[in-house]
């Protein structure tokens, strides 16, 4: 009786240990969600490495696939703002060409859309998620019958100071 009830101890808290090890394995399982949590980590930055465009109104559309002559990247991060004395974080994406900043827009980031929102409160440009990866991201833009699919990969690219500073979590 005494050895059984040893081993079913023994047998918890294995299954224990493995739940427990298995916790936190990519980034966070809480990030299912919130997108922003993952394109945010490790360094935050990521490098666009190509965009397929193609008409999505037509059956087996002709596909034009380009890589960007110049390096962009995009590099999300938490920014401190004071409203009204006092500090929020916003979710902020700035977009960088080579080493200059060409675009700076508060982000939303769930598990199914990415929106930039230049100074608005509803809208923006809306990009449906496709593939969600810790390290590499696809995500597809429509206007009328026109899509854009952006493959993003991790990077280690430097963001150039612009003599502001980052802040929040």
């Amino acid at each position: 009786m005494k050895n059984r009830k040893h081993t079913y101890l023994f047998g918890l808290f294995v299954l224990v240990g493995l739940l427990l090890s298995s916790c936190q394995k990519d980034e966070s399982a809480l990030h299912d969600y919130d997108l922003f949590g993952r394109l945010q980590s490790n360094g935050g930055t990521w490098k666009v490495v190509q965009t397929e465009t193609f008409q999505n109104d037509i059956e087996n559309p002709t596909v034009t696939t380009t890589t960007p002559t110049e390096e962009i990247h995009y590099h999300f991060y938490l920014r401190s703002l004071e409203v009204f004395g006092v500090l929020i974080d916003v979710a902020t994406v700035s977009i960088y060409t080579g080493e200059n900043l060409t675009g700076l827009f508060d982000c939303e980031a769930e598990k199914e859309r990415v929106v930039f929102r230049d100074g608005q409160v509803f809208g923006g440009t809306v990009y449906t998620v496709e593939k969600n990866k810790p390290n590499k991201q696809v995500w597809n833009y429509t206007v009328g019958n026109s899509t854009t699919r952006i493959t993003l990969e991790r990077s280690d690219f430097d963001v150039p100071h612009l003599g502001t500073v980052e802040g929040g979590g």
